[in-house]
């Protein structure tokens, strides 16, 4: 619950609308590379729809209702025993940060991961996103929907620290 109210929070800072003469708002986020990842359309400053751009450039509306199970210390944690623990490991710290998202389909089948912003790192020497993307494609199964009704697409947005 607590990442959700994080998400949530983040997701309104990032689109903060003062709405002054406007009843009808629509903001962009972009990926590190520059593609638009997700609008949010919203009315005084409420948040209407998230519409997500997918890799084929479909548009698809998304709901956040969608949690790790055990929570983000759990994923933390099982992130963190699966980067540790790689073969190329270097034990270089890195103490960077990257900004993602994971699109689910209905069944909680993970069907994209994106990365929105790296922090302390580029991938000139060792492609970290991939690996981020490969060490959060062995969470499927792990998710769970945080409200009985059933969307056809959800959007996980978070970070995590990679050290």
């Amino acid at each position: 619950m607590i990442i959700k109210i994080k998400i949530f929070v983040l997701i309104m800072m990032l689109f903060y609308v003062n709405g002054q003469g406007q009843n009808i708002s629509k903001d962009s986020l972009f990926d590190v590379d520059g593609v638009i990842l997700l609008e949010l359309h919203s009315r005084k400053g409420q948040s209407d729809s998230i519409v997500y751009f997918n890799n084929k450039k479909e548009t698809i509306n998304v709901s956040s209702d969608v949690d790790y199970i055990g929570g983000w210390k759990l994923l933390n944690i099982y992130f963190d025993s699966l980067y540790f623990n790689r073969k190329d490991y270097n034990y270089i710290e890195l103490n960077a940060f990257v900004r993602y998202c994971i699109l689910f389909d209905s069944k909680l089948r993970i069907k994209e991961i994106r990365i929105i912003k790296r922090i302390g790192y580029d991938c000139t020497s060792y492609n970290y996103d991939e690996l981020i993307k490969n060490i959060l494609k062995k969470t499927e199964g792990k998710w769970r929907k945080t409200k009985k009704q059933s969307n056809k697409w959800y959007l996980f947005l978070s970070q995590i620290r990679l050290r």
